[in-house]
């Protein structure tokens, strides 16, 4: 049966949620739909690093199969960060209005800090417990890089510079993510009400944004040219990598999760 996701009551069992009561409130929109989404893009993400991991999708390489693994489960993170912005910036299309930013930081601090940090804990115990003797524990800064959601930017700034740190501790990778989903949460008070005026506008400076990112790495040779560098092919890669888990690559996804948020309200 076709119900419209504003005017949901309170007892309704699809919003035995606090949070989504409280949008309820509010005026603004809830799409269990999206609940669905986030649910099948995670399974996604589990699926590409099983496959990674255990070699399957090397030995499927440009096959067929190759193929199909990277046309579904490797669009996985993009649905993510798609959901993202749609969920994120919705209360402000309904509104009109963002909002107070402590209130909003205080929302997204809540949702993301606690888990994450246990996360890095356990993980760290862990590493203790069944690290061979020898082998040397994340440092004290990359911890604290980790904690601080800063561990993109830092593992750019150290493809550069040399001496990486894995990702996660080199061991819980796809905590990268996380490090661009915070980017977006602090840049989104300050553009929410331009974008909202402007959408489409909003969305072609994303894609240009990122068009102009890969770009700049993909041809990163002829920018130091440019200016007297000549970095080495491994180098090159290095940088590429590097550029690829940070916030500008992947901000046109964000941006179509906003202009779907206003076309949907």
């Amino acid at each position: 049966m076709a119900y419209d996701p504003i005017s949901m009551s309170p007892g309704d069992p699809r919003v035995a949620d606090p949070g989504k009561e409280e949008r309820r409130e509010l005026g603004v929109p809830i799409v269990p739909a999206f609940d669905g989404y986030r649910a099948f893009a995670i399974l996604g993400v589990v699926m590409i690093h099983v496959l990674l991991s255990s070699g399957v999708s090397a030995r499927a390489g440009g096959s067929a199969l190759g193929q199909l693994i990277w046309g579904t489960f490797g669009q996985a993170v993009d649905i993510l960060f798609i959901v993202s912005g749609f969920v994120v910036f919705l209360p402000t299309v309904a509104r009109r209005s963002f909002g107070p930013v402590e209130a909003y930081a205080v929302r997204r601090i809540a949702r993301i800090v606690p888990a994450y940090w246990l996360a890095l804990a356990l993980l760290l115990i862990v590493m203790v417990a069944f690290t061979p003797p020898g082998l040397p524990y994340p440092s004290a800064s990359t911890v604290g890089i980790h904690a601080t959601f800063l561990q993109t930017p830092a593992y750019l700034v150290q493809s550069f510079t040399g001496g990486v740190d894995g990702l996660g501790f080199g061991v819980d990778n796809p905590v990268w993510t996380l490090s661009v989903e915070m980017a977006f949460y602090l840049v989104l008070p300050l553009i929410a009400m331009r974008y909202l005026r402007r959408p489409l506008i909003g969305l072609a400076v994303c894609a240009a944004v990122a068009i102009g990112w890969r770009e700049l790495f993909q041809h990163f040779d002829s920018v130091a040219g440019l200016f007297g560098g000549h970095p080495e092919p491994i180098k090159l890669i290095d940088y590429r990598f590097a550029s690829v888990d940070q916030f500008p690559f992947w901000i046109f996804s964000f941006g179509l999760g906003m202009t779907g948020a206003w076309a949907f309200v």
